[in-house]
């Protein structure tokens, strides 16, 4: 046999070999790949977790800043409430905006979830079927290797040479089939890589909106521990104060006609929104008095307030939309990403069973040298 000849036999089993490693290296990466998918279905949740703090926060601000626009009238906290009405009204529009903005979002990602669990049973199937080729890849190795080593056997002669040169024949044709096959499969492991970068940036993305969270539940720890307190004093408002006026003359009736009885006591009947808004033909020592029982009614209340809190900033509230924005066109490259992998992945089973077919002809190969080497 000449150089050539034996160059393309040889060729042929050492492609055969990067094969079987190309397809081993492609299960590999789809069982890592399986467990990315894994890990990014627990993270898609993140966003509506957001949702749900973000929707709370936004309640709790809307929630206090009513309060103190009722109660702000309390002298006492006046300058207090007013401050961190401020403070309230400088982060209640980030907040609320990046509530409408993520409003309708679940969508988008209940989409991505479904798309994310569709492919990650696409790449199970497609590590299976891989083990599959290779199997057969593997077996197809040993058909080749079995035919040469019968064959390399043969005396010399017309038999031997009329083997070689069919088996060169059936070399070239498989060989250009099994170098077609490993491009495809560089093809799909390209495919797959940009898959896996494009999972590694939602990923990313999706950390950074967990980020925001964090900070969200203690600002809304930071406001139940004001606002708790003030509710008792919101219903306070409404409280009545009755303190004693003046003497007056009690009528009685009797045969339908009224006459004096006696006297009672009138008493002056307000409620501390009423005293705290001012009272007008009330004489100023009763409105003292007045005072004086709304102050006292108001003081174990007005001792369990704190104004003096420092609401939290949110890092990454300001670009939550970009962020957003920029999942969204993740969300729509991976499904056209997963369609171009799973094109390929059919284009190489095709390919790798192209090759596999021919095995008939290897069988016969290797048959009629058995029976050459027998007879001789």
């Amino acid at each position: 046999m000449s150089m050539k000849n034996e160059k393309s036999v040889a060729h042929l089993e050492s492609h055969i070999k990067d094969l079987q490693k190309t397809t081993l290296n492609l299960e590999l990466g789809g069982d890592q790949f399986v467990l990315d998918m894994e890990s990014l279905e627990q993270d898609l949740e993140i966003p509506e977790k957001l949702v749900a703090n973000l929707k709370n926060l936004d309640e709790s601000l809307n929630t206090l800043d009513e309060i103190l626009d009722t109660i702000i009238i309390i002298p006492q906290i006046t300058i207090g409430g007013c401050e961190l009405k401020k403070e309230i009204d400088m982060i209640k529009m980030p907040i609320h905006k990046a509530n409408l903005v993520l409003s309708d979002y679940d969508i988008l990602t209940n989409d991505a979830l479904t798309a994310v669990t569709t492919l990650k049973v696409k790449i199970q199937e497609l590590d299976y079927e891989m083990e599959v080729k290779r199997d057969k890849v593997a077996k197809f190795n040993t058909l080749v290797n079995q035919t040469v080593q019968c064959i390399s056997n043969i005396s010399a002669g017309d038999p031997r040479e009329k083997q070689y040169n069919e088996m060169i024949q059936a070399s070239v044709v498989v060989d250009t089939q099994v170098k077609n096959a490993i491009k495809l499969l560089v093809l799909l492991d390209d495919s797959l890589d940009r898959i896996n970068k494009e999972v590694g940036r939602i990923d990313k993305r999706l950390k950074l909106l967990e980020e925001i969270s964090e900070p969200i539940n203690k600002i809304i720890s930071e406001l139940n521990l004001i606002t708790v307190p003030l509710n008792p004093l919101k219903i306070a408002l409404s409280h009545m104060i009755s303190v004693p006026y003046e003497k007056a003359f009690r009528y009685c009736k009797k045969w339908g006609i009224s006459y004096p009885c006696g006297w009672h006591t009138v008493h002056a009947k307000f409620s501390i929104e009423q005293i705290i808004s001012g009272l007008s033909g009330i004489f100023k020592p009763v409105e003292d008095i007045l005072k004086n029982e709304m102050n006292t009614f108001l003081k174990p209340m007005l001792k369990s307030l704190h104004f003096k809190t420092k609401l939290l900033s949110i890092p990454g509230l300001d670009s939550l939309n970009a962020n957003l924005q920029a999942l969204s066109g993740s969300f729509i490259a991976l499904p056209k990403e997963v369609d171009k992998l799973l094109k390929k992945a059919g284009q190489l089973e095709k390919a790798i069973d192209a090759i596999y077919e021919k095995r008939g002809q290897w069988q016969q190969m290797q048959e009629t040298c058995k029976k050459i080497n027998k007879n001789e």
